[in-house]
């Protein structure tokens, strides 16, 4: 996978940037508070997610190899595999809006969409994430593609290339960083917002 970490150990780096994100603009966001009233009454363990893959606003790029997405891609790819496993539509934008913090739950009888819990010594998710279950597939294209590439191809409805596709190759066919980058654009505030802030 991506810089030599399996999906689960770049899953929970992903999550720790987050966290460390959120916790710097609520510093921000303390600081400006604080020049503009004489006490600052905000708790720094109560980090506001600004950014979070639930809202839509978090993008995963490989700029070395032009590839990227976000929770809604994987939920357009993943929803009707899903809809399958659980017997019944799951709804694309419901779908990409939970997968960061929800898991799949199996019994013999049912499957089931659950609420990630988090281990509290580490922090980290109990579960693995219907996020880190896409992801894994993407880290097996890159780790192993003789096996994983033609099975995504398959899988992803995607049309056969009339060269041979890597891991690399493939998502940056399947999901290119210039779409990405156009999503990023609809995601900025308009400069007249920016401003305001």
């Amino acid at each position: 996978g991506e810089k030599g970490m399996s999906a689960k150990e770049a899953c929970a780096y992903l999550r720790q940037v987050l966290i460390d994100v959120n916790r710097a603009f609520l510093e921000l966001e303390v600081e400006a508070r604080y020049k503009s009233t004489a006490e600052a009454q905000v708790d720094l363990d109560d980090v506001n997610e600004y950014f979070s893959p639930a809202q839509g606003n978090v993008l995963f790029i490989s700029a070395l190899n032009s590839w990227g997405f976000d929770t809604r891609s994987l939920a357009n790819f993943y929803a009707p595999r899903l809809s399958k496993v659980m017997g019944r539509e799951v709804p694309k934008d419901k779908l990409a809006s939970i997968m960061w913090d929800y898991h799949l739950h199996k019994t013999q009888n049912d499957v089931k969409i659950r609420k990630l819990e988090l281990d509290q010594s580490t922090g980290l998710p109990k579960h693995k994430s219907l996020f880190e279950d896409v992801v894994s597939h993407l880290w097996a294209a890159l780790d192993d593609p003789e096996v994983y590439v033609p099975k995504l191809i398959q899988a992803g409805d995607i049309a056969a290339a009339p060269y041979p596709l890597t891991g690399s190759t493939l998502l940056a066919e399947w999901m290119p960083l210039r779409q990405l980058l156009l999503r990023a654009a609809e995601l900025l505030p308009s400069p007249a917002e920016g401003a305001e802030r």
